[in-house]
């Protein structure tokens, strides 16, 4: 989960800093916000791909990790259980 996390914040940098070049490039000529977004989407679209491969894989490692934490709690409540009988 904790390399998922980092993959996903480094992958965000990655874009941050793509996205800072092409506006300093002067590759962005759009003069609204919506237009630049749409612009800047356009034009790293396999980064902003790669965004969403990368949130996609950190949310199936919490998911996993937080049914394995159920489980492990279900097996505890289970013990306690049969160490009552």
């Amino acid at each position: 989960m904790y390399g998922d996390a980092e993959n996903n914040i480094a992958t965000k940098e990655a874009l941050e800093k793509a996205k800072a070049e092409l506006f300093n490039s002067g590759k962005i000529t759009a003069t609204n916000d919506k237009a630049r977004d749409a612009q800047t989407r356009e034009l790293l679209a396999d980064q902003f791909q790669a965004i969403a491969i990368t949130e996609r894989s950190e949310r199936a490692s919490r998911y996993a990790f937080e049914k394995a934490s159920v489980d492990v709690d279900t097996v505890k409540t289970l013990l306690r259980i049969a160490e009552l009988k």
